[in-house]
């Protein structure tokens, strides 16, 4: 089987992928099985705001949680563009999707 991002070499770990060859811990299990999947989650996210805004001390205005740093990327892009952003410098290597 050819590993994603190259060849299999000892010692290396592949971050290329969001892959996991491990199970999940089992607190994960437990959490996953306590949860209510019959309603849909809050959609302004705010118990995870607060936390995290309380964690890391700053306003929960300022915690916008995303599915991941293609969406936060975007997101960032976009609101830049709508104050006024007329361009950016992109540098290489950088971050693809």
């Amino acid at each position: 089987m050819k590993i994603h991002g190259g060849l299999a070499k000892p010692g290396i770990l592949d971050f290329s992928s969001n892959l996991n060859p491990l199970a999940p811990p089992g607190f994960v299990i437990e959490l996953i099985r306590g949860c209510d999947y019959s309603t849909y989650p809050d959609y302004y996210y705010t118990e995870l705001r607060a936390a995290i805004a309380r964690f890391n001390g700053v306003n929960e205005d300022d915690v916008v949680p995303t599915n991941g740093a293609s969406e936060g990327l975007y997101a960032s892009l976009m609101a830049a563009r709508l104050l006024g952003l007329r361009g950016c410098v992109i540098v290489s290597p950088n971050y693809g999707d």
